[in-house]
Parts: structure tokens; sequence; C-alpha cells
């Protein structure tokens, strides 16, 4: 089990890690990935994806899907998974899926949503050491989310209990 600092929960940047800078070289065509500390890239040789041949990865090397050699032929592919951190995607849910927005007299950006999101994680960590779940070395027990029910949730407005009432 990966322990998490708490301090991950504070200061969130990217959900995930994006391939960004493709050049050739006599090794063949070499992928950059960038991404800060709440996300890792994995790397395959092939389309096998049971055993990364790399983890954390900052770059790879465009490979034969079948063979897994370096393909310096133009055809070759890079097979990697970005994996978010625990803690975050719940965070990062309740912001996209519950509208959460603590920030309204700012104007929708990437910068808004990453206040929100480092928010939330604040509030979820205070909540994660209260209950002993989360030390100073990370959480004690791993988190287990059910994807099932990630998009389940929902909110229904105050004007909408209000119309209720009236019924």
């Amino acid at each position: 089990m990966k322990r998490l600092t708490s301090s991950f929960l504070v200061f969130i940047f990217l959900l995930s890690a994006v391939p960004a800078v493709l050049a050739e070289e006599k090794e063949g065509f070499k992928v950059t990935f960038v991404a800060d500390g709440h996300a890792i890239v994995d790397v395959y040789d092939t389309q096998d994806y049971t055993a990364p041949s790399g983890e954390n990865v900052a770059f790879a090397y465009a490979r034969d899907s079948e063979s897994g050699q370096i393909d310096i032929s133009g055809d070759g592919q890079v097979n990697f998974k970005v994996k978010a951190e625990e803690g975050y995607e719940i965070a990062s849910y309740y912001v996209d899926e519950m509208k959460f927005d603590h920030y309204p007299h700012l104007d929708n950006s990437v910068r808004k949503r990453r206040m929100n999101i480092a928010l939330v994680c604040d509030i979820l960590n205070w909540g994660y050491k209260n209950s002993g779940l989360l030390d100073k070395d990370g959480f004690n027990v791993p988190l287990k989310l059910d994807e099932d029910l990630m998009g389940e949730a929902f909110s229904i407005s105050d004007s909408y209990l209000e119309a209720l009432d009236k019924e």
C-alpha cells in the first residue's frame, strides 16, 4: 500500500499526466510526460498491461506493440497508464459532479477548479485525521473507491426542497 502524506491533500495541481513532447531521436520516438506529484505514469513495452516495464516515469519510447522493441520506423506506440493518488479522485468528483464552488465570485478556470479541489482535499484531510484514518505517515488503511457509486450522487437545490414542502 502506498503511504500518502497529508500535505498531498492540500496542494493539488493536476488530475493527470499528459504526453507533452514527441521528439524523434536516434533511439526512436520519445514521449515526455509532464505531471505534478499527484499523478504518476507507468509504461508498458507491449499492449500487455499486467506488469509495467517502468513505474513513475518521465519519458518513454515508442515500441513495437508485439515485440516491445523500440520502434524507429514511426509505426510504434507508447503504452502507458496514468494513476492519480488516492483521495484526489474523491475531491475532484465532489467539485466536478456536485458542483462545489467556494469561489463563485471568480471566473471559471483551471486555477479556480484547482483551488476548489485543494479546499475539498483540506476538508477531507481534516476528517481523515480526526477519524484516525490518516496520520503523519499517510493513510492507515487502503481506500476502496466504488467506481459504480462515484457517478450516482446527485444534489437537490433548496428551491426544489421548498417546492416539495409546499405540496
